[in-house]
């Protein structure tokens, strides 16, 4: 146990103070009082002495100018010092100095010696002519001269004061001052430790309260009642403690919600696709980041029967855990009811019908629902309210923008949904890609104003990337909110609905990588099938003016943004050059048919198998369902000075630089080419021939 802190008492600190400078007060007060004393009892002494001289000499005149003057002054004086003990000497001497009167009669007739006295030599207006006072080492003494009255003179009384009868005076005066000192510094003892016992009292109390508070004891008040800054400071720590059991119930309550939001958080999650449904030539998914811990968007994705995919993406008017629980009961109902209905506006109708008997007045929702029919292609929506529908067309490579008039779910009663809702149906041609989304996309602010992201950078994103697939657009599309916004709190939760139809590109993967495999030593069938990545991939309508794609997709594509600008400029310019010889000569000019790139990549190590030393061996694989011929890259004949003057002669020179191309033509994957890179290794990594 920790050893308990020696504590000196406020209560003896503040006595013993107190008493300090009351001491302190008194001697100096009784030092000054002294020195008063005697500068005011010693001249009193002194004129005292004075006068009984001067009485002395008045009486002792006569008795001079008697025969026998003793007879007179000896009895006199012996009275007078009798009277008066502190007088050292009382003598009376005629003008030729003997004595004639004095207290011892042995002395009387004999001549006055001196004392050994001084004259005082400063000046004092109290003296007379001729009168004198004289210091010694222990006496003081007064000469008074003796005249007639006719001014002869007669003698002179001479006396002499003890100097020790002056200071015991003072030292009489002193000890009654020392007297009423103790009393003084003995009261002040009293009435401090009294009073400090008084004031101080409290503060045991309070000490026994904040012990309690230290210990979670916030229940039982300190009682210390008063007006004194200790009774303040009671009310402070009752009010603390106060304070500090509410806090401590704010904490628990705010634990207790976190937890809860938590779970509410988890449950969100849990109610949303885990990933991308792939169903024949379609990719479904979505993106969802809530505003707070939970929010009021919603998406959903779900496999029908034959082969139908249905889709969602709602909005609800508020976010936090009251939109939360608003979605859960939208993705219940949702879950109930998507089997039951073939008709969109229907199921909507419906869902209205049973959230506006639990939801309160105001709460409403805005929504888009679908059914994809992957056999034709079809989709089949309706929208109550939402955002309007994005869809790129691959064949014009244009973005179709689909509006709606059905107002929001619970916005209005009376069936005021089903006099405006109907369903709307579109035709998803392969490399079309829909786009759904929440006002969190378009109405996000920018970082440093109040201008929104709008719906205009939206369908240019889409426009830019969905040639890219699923994935790719949704990354870009989020990344760009993501750099517009900044540093600037989410306002409005964030939800995407994408539904790409990408036809067959999986199985031709398949198909490419098989073939590829078979005709030359390239990593295997499994090894390319996982290399031929989404990312990696683009789609061009077999066009020469599709060709302005592969820009974006040479600076887009994730896999190809370790290549440094010069490489990346001669990937482009080569994969243009050939992908123009095959659109010319094996396309008709009317043609709408496709052409596909991969792109894939093998490393390769030296012949001592050190991993640190490889060359980066990139294959680009184009398949073409065009007329095949012999060798595309070497038809540099009919050239149009139009296609000259797009470096296409340079790219042909290129192709050869880089590698001889290779070309397959009517494989079971369609006319395939292959182009074969070898870029500088980077960081410390060494070439390797080929």
């Amino acid at each position: 146990m920790e050893a308990r802190r020696r504590v000196v008492s406020i209560r003896f600190i503040v006595t013993v103070v107190a008493v300090g400078l009351v001491s302190a007060g008194a001697v100096g007060a009784g030092l000054v009082y002294e020195r008063n004393v005697r500068r005011v009892l010693t001249p009193e002494i002194e004129f005292r002495l004075l006068l009984e001289a001067r009485n002395l000499a008045v009486r002792s005149s006569d008795a001079l100018l008697d025969k026998y003057p003793e007879m007179v002054l000896h009895p006199m004086i012996k009275e007078l010092q009798a009277q008066r003990p502190e007088l050292a000497y009382v003598e009376v001497v005629d003008v030729e100095g003997v004595i004639q009167g004095h207290s011892q009669a042995r002395l009387l007739g004999q001549k006055r010696t001196s004392r050994g006295l001084a004259i005082r030599k400063s000046g004092d207006g109290e003296l007379s002519a001729g009168e004198q006072r004289l210091d010694g080492n222990d006496l003081t003494a007064i000469r008074v001269p003796i005249r007639h009255p006719n001014g002869q003179a007669l003698g002179a009384v001479h006396i002499g004061l003890h100097r020790s009868y002056i200071e015991g005076r003072i030292a009489s005066t002193r000890r009654a001052q020392m007297v009423v000192l103790a009393g003084i510094l003995l009261a002040s003892v009293l009435v401090t430790s009294g009073l400090m016992r008084g004031l101080l009292g409290p503060v045991r109390e309070l000490r026994r309260g904040l012990d309690r508070i230290g210990t979670g004891q916030l229940d039982q008040p300190v009682e210390v009642s008063g007006r004194t800054e200790l009774g303040l400071l009671a009310e402070s720590v009752n009010d603390m403690a106060a304070k500090l059991k509410t806090a401590q119930m704010d904490m628990v309550e705010k634990k207790r919600l976190d937890y809860e939001m938590g779970l509410a958080s988890r449950i969100q999650t849990n109610l949303l696709p885990s990933g991308n449904l792939t169903l024949g030539a379609f990719v479904v998914g979505g993106f969802y980041q809530a505003a707070a811990e939970v929010g009021g968007d919603y998406f959903d994705v779900f496999e029908l029967p034959e082969e139908k995919v249905s889709v969602a993406i709602a909005d609800v008017a508020g976010k936090g855990l009251a939109g939360c629980m608003v979605t859960s009961m939208l993705a219940a109902l949702l879950g109930a009811l998507r089997p039951r209905y073939s008709s969109p506006s229907e199921l909507l109708m419906n869902l209205e019908e049973l959230l506006a008997k639990k939801l309160e007045p105001g709460v409403f929702i805005t929504m888009f629902y679908g059914i994809l029919d992957t056999h034709s292609n079809t989709l089949t929506f309706a929208s109550a309210a939402h955002s309007p529908t994005l869809v790129y067309r691959a064949r014009t490579r244009s973005v179709d923008r689909y509006g709606t008039d059905g107002i929001p779910l619970c916005a209005a009663p009376g069936g005021m949904l089903a006099r405006t809702l109907r369903d709307n149906q579109m035709f998803l041609e392969a490399g079309d890609l829909l786009l759904q989304y929440t006002d969190g996309i378009n109405e996000t602010f920018a970082e440093s104003s109040d201008e929104e992201f709008g719906f205009d950078r939206v369908t240019s994103i889409l426009s830019r990337n969905a040639q890219r697939g699923l994935g790719a657009t949704v990354e870009s599309l989020i990344d760009a909110v993501g750099e517009w916004s900044g540093s600037r709190a989410v306002g409005d939760d964030r939800t995407l609905l994408c539904i790409s139809h990408e036809r067959d590109v999986a199985a031709a993967g398949e198909k490419v990588a098989a073939t590829v495999s078979a005709l030359f030593k390239l990593p295997s069938r499994e090894t390319l099938i996982d290399m031929m990545r989404p990312d990696a991939h683009l789609r061009l309508p077999a066009q020469l003016n599709a060709l302005q794609a592969l820009r974006d997709w040479v600076a887009g594509c994730v896999p190809l943004d370790k290549l440094g600008s010069e490489d990346r400029a001669r990937v482009e310019l080569v994969l243009y050059e050939l992908c123009a010889n095959l659109i010319e000569h094996g396309y008709a000019a009317e043609a709408d048919d496709e052409i596909d790139i991969w792109w894939l990549s093998h490393a390769s190590e030296n012949s001592t198998g050190d991993h640190r030393a490889r060359a980066s061996k990139s294959y680009f694989v184009i398949r073409d369902s065009g007329r095949p011929f012999e060798n595309p890259v070497v038809l540099r004949s009919n050239r149009r000075p139009v296609q000259h003057t797009r470096g296409r002669g340079l790219g042909l020179a290129l192709i050869h630089a880089a590698s001889e191309p290779r070309y397959f033509p009517d494989t079971p994957a369609g006319n395939l080419t292959v182009l074969q890179f070898q870029f500088e290794p980077t960081h410390h990594e060494q070439r390797v021939p080929l």
